[in-house]
């Protein structure tokens, strides 16, 4: 300011005993040329806890104090005759995961933290996991048959098995057990020791999920397979015209549309949208578009006469311009879901 001497004045000397505390703050100067010396505040740097140890007391606070150790009792471990509930470890792989586990209202009643982990990298990231080992894998009874070679045979694999199971090691147990199955599938023994292996995974397992896949599992291994009625009435009418024609597409099969060729644009008078489908080199594919390029059909509807005519229950109302078999071809090269598949056994 006009009239006021610029003398440089020192830094206020730093805390020379270090001590520690919320409001402590070492100042250092920055000289500027034709300036006062400016003073800020130098804080110490505050050394953050590891992601995989909070919760656990290991980090510092804020005021870079020691914190002291949360007391929380451990959960029992299951004995290795039974199956305990499927814990989520961290990779210190002793301890149960820290932080909101530790919370029962946290606990995995109806989903798994390492399932859901993996779901979200596979979301972002893909399935590829880093190991080239994993990028040309044998398919499951193609990896079955060379496993049980070298074990010794289906005897020996099942024999070994057991002995994992008896010893409470479920899960390999559970691998080589199937690995037997999906080698030689009417084996009774390996069919029955997988069976009882999922039986008691299922019932130690904490969230439902897992139970029920489980359980559904040493079902299909007893022969007890049970039809369920499947019906998508409820979540149809939900569906945005894109996933309608997703639903459609990824149920062509490609082998026997490969010669086939087809096109058809579909105007829906309702929402003012268009679209339009190709059928060749075995998949049907399809995308909004605002062209009117020649189509072997041209279709007039609305978004409800589309899930009519997807349901079967016929063209009514709608307007078609050209072959009017264009479609029902497209249909007829869809396969038809089968609620009944396998899903332990090959």
């Amino acid at each position: 300011m006009p009239g006021r001497e610029r003398h440089p004045q020192p830094a206020q000397p730093a805390d020379a005993a270090g001590r520690r505390g919320p409001r402590r703050a070492q100042l250092v100067a920055i000289h500027q040329r034709g300036h006062r010396p400016v003073r800020r505040p130098h804080r110490r740097r505050v050394r953050l806890a590891p992601l995989a140890d909070l919760g656990c007391g290991r980090g510092r606070h804020a005021d870079d104090r020691a914190a002291r150790p949360l007391r929380v009792p451990a959960r029992p471990d299951p004995a290795p005759d039974e199956p305990g509930p499927c814990r989520q470890r961290d990779r210190r792989g002793d301890r149960d995961a820290p932080g909101p586990r530790r919370r029962v209202a946290h606990h995995g009643y109806y989903g798994s933290v390492s399932h859901n982990v993996k779901a979200i990298y596979q979301r972002y990231l893909g399935w590829y996991d880093g190991n080239p080992a994993h990028l040309w894998q044998h398919p499951p009874e193609a990896a079955a048959d060379r496993y049980v070679r070298i074990i010794g045979g289906i005897d020996a694999t099942v024999a070994r098995a057991r002995e994992f199971a008896d010893a409470g090691d479920l899960r390999f147990a559970a691998e080589l057990a199937s690995h037997a199955v999906f080698a030689e599938p009417s084996h009774d023994a390996a069919r029955a020791l997988l069976a009882d292996v999922f039986t008691r995974l299922g019932h130690g397992a904490e969230c439902g999920t897992w139970r029920n896949n489980y359980l559904t599992g040493a079902q299909e291994l007893r022969g007890m397979v049970v039809t369920a009625g499947v019906s998508s009435a409820g979540m149809v009418s939900a569906l945005t015209i894109t996933q309608l024609f997703d639903s459609l597409a990824i149920r062509i099969d490609g082998k026997r549309a490969w010669d086939a060729t087809a096109s058809v644009r579909w105007h829906f008078t309702d929402t003012g949208e268009t679209y339009r489908m190709d059928l060749s080199n075995g998949v049907l594919t399809h995308h909004p578009t605002t062209r009117t390029a020649p189509a072997d059909l041209v279709v007039t509807l609305t978004r409800a006469q589309l899930l009519g005519m997807l349901a079967g229950a016929g063209p009514n109302g709608v307007q078609f311009d050209g072959d009017p078999k264009t479609f029902a071809m497209i249909v007829g090269f869809a396969d038809d879901p089968d609620p009944s598949f396998a899903i332990v056994t090959p």
